[in-house]
């Protein structure tokens, strides 16, 4: 079996898929309820299944109502988050914010930090006043390091003291093998974890309503400043692109990454046709397309039961050459972490 790309021909499927899933996305707030044992890790059983071809180096699938892992690759193996690191900021934040419209100043040093890190960024100017909202779906949307700082000095008045809140946030999650150095993503030797751990961050996001909300938002602009009088629009590319894929269901939230050392990474969550839940996570894959049809396949055949087969495989070389162009877009050239 060869995991494949989106094929064409397949688009009134998901068409249909997506009427069938709609009713169960509209009261997704109540579908996926915390678990009574915050440290519950995920089960692997005989049932397992190892992926047989993906594009990244590492992966998982789970079934986020069971814990189930559903299938795997090297999923407890080291690897850099990058800006995967920002669900947890995100979860972070939502777990401790009151008042999504207070405001926050975006400093020059936080900018020089971005700037000297080489990192994405939403857009701010120093001395921009901009509110609490605008840093999470800044953090979430455009991956923004000056967003995420500043959401983070909000929370806890130091970057230090919000990093001892992720690592303890991450062990009381049950993590086995990760370690934030810093709130963005950015290479650090220290900041690690494994995409069993980052699907595990995933599914405690989503059981925070305001973190499910703000991971799960397509689209979002900022509040209009004397800088920006129009705001700032950002956006969720990746859960955009999903919606080109053929897939079993509605992927409705997702978060991406990249640096050098991590490759081209996403953990997303989808809701099935039966209203199951499943978070997938990929690592180290070559390109955004590449981590995309990971996704996408990894979704049709482990949580759909979809054989792949011959002409599965024509259409992924079909298809990698027609979306050729658009992985060179200007958008898609990664920050140093994005």
């Amino acid at each position: 079996m060869r995991l494949s790309m989106n094929s064409k021909k397949k688009g009134s499927r998901t068409a249909a898929v997506f009427l069938a899933v709609l009713p169960l996305l509209l009261f997704f707030p109540a579908a996926l309820p915390a678990r009574g044992e915050e440290s519950s890790a995920f089960t692997q059983t005989q049932n397992t299944a190892a992926f047989k071809k993906i594009n990244s180096s590492y992966g998982i699938l789970v079934n986020a109502d069971t814990g189930e892992i559903l299938a795997q690759q090297d999923a407890t193996a080291r690897m850099y988050p990058a800006s995967m690191t920002k669900v947890m900021t995100v979860l972070v934040a939502a777990e401790k914010v009151s008042n999504l419209s207070d405001t926050v100043e975006i400093t020059q040093d936080i900018l020089e930090t971005v700037s000297t890190d080489n990192d994405s960024a939403v857009g701010f100017q120093a001395g921009e006043i901009v509110t609490v909202a605008d840093c999470l779906y800044g953090t979430a949307l455009q991956s923004g390091a000056d967003a995420a700082i500043a959401l983070s000095r909000y929370v806890a008045g130091s970057d230090a003291a919000f990093l001892e809140q992720m690592n303890q946030r991450a062990q009381a999650l049950g993590c086995k093998d990760t370690h934030f150095a810093n709130a963005v993503g950015s290479y650090d030797e220290n900041q690690y974890t494994t995409v069993e751990d980052m699907a595990l961050i995933m599914r405690a996001a989503l059981q925070n309503a305001l973190a499910r909300k703000v991971l799960s938002t397509r689209q979002y602009t900022t509040v209009k400043t004397t800088v920006h009088p129009d705001g700032i629009t950002v956006s969720n590319r990746f859960l955009k692109r999903m919606e080109t894929q053929n897939v079993p269901g509605i992927v409705f939230s997702a978060k991406t990454g990249y640096i050098a050392a991590a490759g081209f990474c996403a953990v997303s969550a989808m809701t099935g046709a039966d209203g199951t839940h499943y978070i997938c996570c990929t690592a180290k894959a070559p390109d955004t397309w590449a981590c995309i049809y990971d996704h996408a396949a990894i979704y049709r055949v482990y949580a759909g039961g979809e054989e792949e087969t011959p002409e599965d495989a024509a259409a992924e070389e079909s298809t990698a050459a027609s979306t050729g162009a658009e992985t060179s877009n200007v958008e898609d050239v990664p920050k140093t972490n994005d």
